[in-house]
């Protein structure tokens, strides 16, 4: 039996649902990938972000230019950010007020990423994903617990500060918001990424179990790596009490872990400072202070450039002995 070698040029007919169908589907492979929050690359998310932020710092009449354009898009209040609609509590106005702050300020240095500021964010953000969210009320107490954790992973001086961002997954929105501060009178993180003392960042971005993407942001104006010599001078200007100048000059050829692990034990003895007993033990020596004599001055700061206010402390002890300190507030 010959086999037919001829095929049929007939093609299977399409009913309308059929059709239907692939008109769906080639509308869908049109429509732009939404972003899906599990296969975010955080490393590249958060580089991203930074350098968008050092980006306004070192170009900041660039990025008026840049928020004029995007101030374009709003409409009724209204502007589209991460493919949903985002109402702009303040109106457009808000972007005619970050754009005149731009406009004001001169360029900055950029930010420098230290591994151990981004560990510090990584605390917190553990924190928050096993009880999500943080009472951001008690200022003082958040303050403490953002030092806590700085000094974890190194030794800082100077100003602190710390920003979050909940749920955009725009890199470039995430620091616009940071900016443009709608809602916030003061502002506060806009001044944060402007300050000009503050030098140093780190970074850290997850999912918290409500899915919603959490981005943290800690900014330092001095930083010191485990190991890495901290300056006198810088040891000077920061000294937390009087009786600590001898114990850092002990620690100058030691590394920064060993005043990490002292630090919290000195910013305690400040604390009490004013608040000396009678029958105080010196740095557990047990020497007595039988008096303490504060005499104070105000000096231009080598380090700043400022003037600052220098403490000249004379320590009497109960035998007599007498020790004299000066430290800088």
């Amino acid at each position: 039996m010959r086999k037919n070698q001829f095929k049929s040029n007939q093609q299977p007919i399409k009913n309308n649902n059929t059709k239907k169908t692939e008109e769906k589907e080639k509308e869908k492979e049109k429509e732009p990938p939404k972003k899906n929050k599990n296969l975010i690359n955080f490393a590249v998310f958060n580089e991203k972000i930074i350098t968008e932020i050092n980006l306004a710092r070192i170009k900041p009449s660039e990025y008026a230019a840049k928020l004029e354009r995007i101030s374009t898009q709003v409409k009724d209040n209204k502007i589209l950010v991460d493919d949903q609609e985002m109402i702009l509590k303040e109106g457009i106005e808000i972007f005619d007020e970050a754009i005149q702050y731009l406009l004001n300020i001169s360029p900055l240095e950029p930010f420098i990423l230290e591994e151990g500021l981004s560990k510090s964010a990584e605390e917190l953000l553990s924190v928050l994903i096993i009880q999500e969210g943080i009472n951001m009320k008690d200022i003082q107490q958040n303050m403490y617990d953002l030092e806590k954790r700085l000094d974890h992973f190194g030794v800082y001086f100077g100003e602190f500060c710390e920003v979050l961002d909940y749920g955009c997954l725009d890199p470039e929105w995430v620091v616009i918001n940071f900016i443009l501060g709608d809602g916030d009178e003061s502002r506060k993180d806009r001044k944060n990424i402007f300050n000009p003392l503050l030098k140093y960042i780190g970074i850290t971005s997850g999912i918290l179990p409500s899915t919603k993407k959490c981005t943290i942001i800690n900014f330092v104006q001095y930083y010191f790596k485990p190991g890495q010599e901290i300056p006198e001078l810088m040891l000077e200007r920061y000294t937390y009490h009087p009786n600590m100048k001898e114990k850092f000059k002990q620690m100058k050829e030691k590394s920064a872990q060993v005043f990490m692990d002292k630090r919290d034990q000195y910013k305690e003895h400040f604390e009490n400072y004013d608040n000396i007993p009678d029958q105080y033990n010196d740095d557990n020596s047990g020497k007595k202070v039988k008096k303490i004599k504060k005499i104070t001055k105000k000096i231009k700061d080598k380090l700043t450039g400022k003037e600052v206010v220098t403490v000249k402390t004379i320590i009497t002890y109960a035998d007599g002995e007498e020790v004299v300190e000066n430290y800088i507030l």
